[in-house]
């Protein structure tokens, strides 16, 4: 089994809880436990955890209430019981105690699902641009490698689902790791949502960027086996941890056969719902203090060290000892020069419940920052909230009118039967005289009294109060406060509506959520950025990424660690060329450039998203080494050599044919692009 985030692990230093294992030498486990003491800043720092967590709980309230609203449970809400003063009951239970039915008409799930048709529909690319105009080569390898990051970590779907996230709580959270792939049996960069429920970070902040976080962390619920594979490195260690967490689980207990939303509901800060899990907590932090720099004039390096000043002037005086006994002028040895700042560095560390420290250091990623890309949606004043709940007050009401509908129309008469009581034939029941009334070809024979009154079937309409006109005015609210109108959701235009028109609707739509889309794509493009960081940090060896297909040439696809380590790259963001309408473009343009003999078959067929159009170029290639074959034979046999103008006539003979090819499998009607 492999560690839970090992490679993570592996980068910090030995913790408290590890020297001291080894420093102690004990081997009685009550004894260890006993020496395992836990230091008032780890018990502060979980106290700090606890209280941030704590602040984000009304955050995680109204983002359950969202989701709620979208599987449906939309009368889930809790009203005081009018009955039952200072009692509650949800307004589900209410209405069936009044005798009627909870009916719901879910217009925000049909919302949501548009929007996330539409964030598909737009989506970006991130490509790197290196700083130095002659790394362009480096920049496509740079961006190939984050394609193929992608490819494996599957973004694209991760990344929907993200977006849905954001809807829910205006908030989307990736941590970024380089770890096992079991599936792939490697490791390589991993890309993971984080679930808000778990997350906790300082409420003081103001930035939708996170820029000014200095305490971020999650919790974690893993099993104990997983614990001890990532933490203990020595059998005493192992008997710790069991040691401690076996007050706190109960293996034979197991949420597993529990829905999903279950394990999330009311989380409890110390204990896992799953009693056979353990509860961990991952927090990273900025802690300031002084830091050493040191310039050494040997090499030209300027870098961080841990040595102190009286060591480095031991070392400047070994040198100077060293240059003097070989000849050297004074001023001609190289020494090193160091500076001492005050700065702001992250560290992290892993705690129990109790606060004791199972892992902690300083982070070792080139990046400088904790492994999470994180962004807010709609901050004022540090207030976050997602546009799901922007039309929850329209989506009750909605409930409340049809409830009102269906209500009237119950109790309105439908085909009610009035029979003078002494109209009813002898010998015949009332049940009788109904059950002729309504049957096929049904007669009833009395005799008439003088008052002339005859059965009649009163069948009334309901009561028109405006309770339509209100439901179709929350309808178009809905649809005005979502940006989702019916140009956007693909319907039928109304007679006589120009097509220019209908297109323009659809457009300025799309305007109500371009903001949410945007604030995505930054995200996105940060979110790259730190991948591209961290697989300069760890690609230690060249690797074939050959997941770009026909974009980038063959030496792209080759990422070489020697040559990328000092290339600095600037990420942005372009429109995907992943999707129908970018390939349909491309493709005609080639088309025309071909037919301009601008291009020849070769570079379309390189370029074009064609099925088959890599199966055409190899057979196209193949028969130009046999003419080039060929050609050589005929030189040495002597034979008047082929001008340059009729070697390419008979290369490209088919050319008008390769065209008429093309433009049929162009053909929007045959044609699907993938």
């Amino acid at each position: 089994m492999k560690r839970h985030d090992e490679v993570d692990f592996n980068l910090f230093k030995d913790s408290v809880f590890t020297s001291k294992a080894k420093t102690d030498g004990l081997t009685n486990d009550g004894e260890i436990i006993a020496k395992w003491e836990v230091k008032d800043e780890d018990y502060k720092l979980l106290e700090t955890a606890r209280v941030y967590y704590e602040a984000l709980r009304d955050n995680r309230e109204r983002r359950r209430r969202a989701l709620k609203y979208t599987r449906g449970k939309q009368w889930s809400d809790v009203i005081e019981d009018p009955q039952k003063p200072g009692t509650y009951i949800t307004e589900e239970d209410y209405l069936r105690r009044q005798g009627r039915i909870p009916l719901k008409q879910n217009q925000i799930i049909q919302m949501l699902n548009n929007r996330i048709g539409q964030f598909r529909q737009s989506q970006s690319k991130t490509i790197f641009i290196a700083r130095a105009n002659e790394k362009s080569l480096e920049a496509d390898v740079m961006t190939n490698a984050l394609e193929y990051v992608s490819y494996i970590n599957n973004l694209d779907e991760k990344d929907a689902n993200s977006y849905r996230e954001f809807g829910l709580c205006g908030v989307i959270c990736h941590k970024i790791r380089y770890k096992w792939f079991e599936s792939r049996n490697m490791y390589d960069v991993y890309v993971e949502p984080v679930n808000f429920n778990r997350l906790f970070f300082n409420t003081n902040i103001e930035s939708p960027f996170g820029e000014d976080i200095n305490f971020i962390g999650e919790i974690i619920d893993a099993p104990l086996d997983d614990v001890i594979a990532a933490f203990a490195k020595s059998k005493i260690e192992e008997n710790i941890i069991r040691k401690y967490y076996e007050a706190y689980i109960d293996e034979a207990t197991t949420l597993a056969n529990k829905p999903g939303y279950e394990r999330y509901e009311n989380i409890d800060f110390f204990f896992s719902n799953d009693r056979s899990l353990c509860r961990l907590f991952e927090i990273w932090y900025k802690k300031a203090e002084w830091k050493t720099y040191v310039h050494d004039y040997a090499d030209g390096t300027y870098v961080k060290t841990d040595m102190t000043p009286e060591e480095i002037d031991f070392e400047n005086q070994k040198r100077i000892e060293l240059g003097l006994n070989n000849g050297l002028d004074l001023e001609n040895i190289p020494l090193l020069e160091y500076e001492e700042r005050y700065e702001n560095t992250w560290y992290v560390k892993y705690l129990t419940p109790d606060g004791h420290c199972l892992y902690e250091g300083e982070t070792q990623y080139i990046h400088e920052e904790h492994p999470y890309v994180i962004r807010f949606s709609q901050m004022i004043d540090g207030e976050i909230w997602g546009w799901i709940e922007d039309v929850i007050d329209q989506q009750k009401y909605i409930n409340r009118l049809i409830i009102l509908i269906d209500f009237v129309m119950s109790s309105s008469a439908k085909g009610v039967l009035m029979i003078p009581k002494d109209t009813i034939p002898a010998g015949m029941t009332p049940k009788d005289f109904a059950d002729a009334w309504v049957s096929y070809n049904g007669v009833i024979v009395y005799d008439p009294k003088p008052h002339g009154q005859i059965p009649q079937q009163i069948s009334m309409n309901s009561t028109n109060f405006g309770v339509h006109e209100l439901l179709a005015l929350q309808m178009q609210l809905m649809q005005d406060i979502s940006g989702i109108h019916p140009a956007v959701q693909g319907k039928e235009a109304k007679s006589g509506t120009p097509a220019s028109l209908y297109a323009l609707e659809a457009q300025n739509a799309n305007t109500n959520i371009l903001d949410s889309i945007l604030q995505f794509k930054d995200f996105k493009q940060r979110r790259d950025f730190k991948i591209a960081r961290v697989i300069k940090q760890f690609y230690k060896e060249k690797r074939f990424l050959a997941i770009s297909g026909n974009i980038y040439n063959e030496q792209s696809k080759i990422y070489d660690p020697e040559i990328m380590q000092d290339v600095d790259f600037e990420a942005i963001t372009t429109t995907s060329t992943n999707n129908t309408v970018y390939k349909s473009m491309m493709d005609d343009l080639l088309l025309k450039l071909l037919e301009m003999n601008q291009i020849d078959i070769e570079i379309f067929l390189e370029n074009a998203s064609l099925p088959y159009a890599k199966h055409i170029l190899e057979e196209i290639r193949k028969k130009q080494q046999q003419m080039q074959d060929t050609q050589a034979g005929v030189e040495q046999a002597g034979i008047p050599q082929l001008s340059e103008e009729q070697y390419q006539q008979i290369l490209q003979g088919a050319n008008p044919q390769a065209i008429n090819m093309a433009k049929q499998m162009l053909n929007p009607k045959t044609q699907s692009y993938a």
